[in-house]
């Protein structure tokens, strides 16, 4: 017959769970490896996108944004010189009647101011981005920035393809000081330029025809 002492040790139900009395190091140690890399690759990543952003994206927005600027300024200002010419042939008309209208002997030698206007807006727009605009005389002068050096020759060429024009004077701004790497370098870059026109005064207009 079973005493007390052996009734209590007597296993009751199903097998008892072993007790974990030691810890996997080398799991432990290959778990924390595993999300360390994982982080450093997440690092990389955020890394490598915010540098895309900054000179993929940001930059381009803000090479956009000073275009926009420039060309809004441009238009301003084109729209204040025609504004400033759009009363001349109202005024012209009213005093036609005196014999030389309200024009002096100089002055009936100027050309057009608004076919020199008209020259600014078809022929140099397109490939320029004007900064400035002085009309004197029979020149306009101006200056801007044209996307390369290599556009030069055909902005001349259309400026002295307008009718009215008689000559066209122009250049372009030094990128470099070593002699042989201007044109090189302005010729795929964005570069400056100065121009100025000279239109036919009307006795040269009499005389082409």
């Amino acid at each position: 017959m079973a005493d007390l002492k052996s009734i209590a040790n007597m296993q009751i139900g199903g097998p008892k769970y072993p007790k974990k009395r030691r810890i996997n190091l080398y799991q432990k140690q290959v778990k924390k490896g595993k999300i360390a890399a994982e982080l450093g690759v997440f690092v990389v990543f955020m890394g490598l996108v915010y540098g895309f952003s900054q000179f993929g994206v940001v930059r381009l927005l803000r090479k956009a944004d000073q275009a926009e600027a420039v060309y809004a300024a441009t238009e301003q200002q084109l729209s204040a010189l025609q504004k400033s010419n759009e009363v001349y042939s109202e005024v012209q008309a009213e005093y036609a009647h005196y014999g030389n209208g309200y024009l002096n002997e100089e002055e009936r030698q100027l050309p057009d101011r608004r076919k020199m206007l008209d020259s600014l807006k078809s022929q140099i727009f397109p490939l320029t981005a004007v900064s400035t605009v002085s009309i004197t005389s029979d020149q306009m002068a101006l200056e801007g920035r044209i996307p390369n050096g290599s556009s030069f020759p055909e902005l001349v060429r259309d400026a002295e393809a307008d009718p009215d024009a008689r000559y066209v004077t122009a250049s372009l701004e030094e990128t470099v000081q070593k002699e042989g790497e201007e044109r090189v370098l302005a010729a795929s870059k964005p570069v400056g330029v100065s121009m100025t026109v000279f239109f036919n005064v009307p006795e040269e207009d009499g005389e082409k025809q």
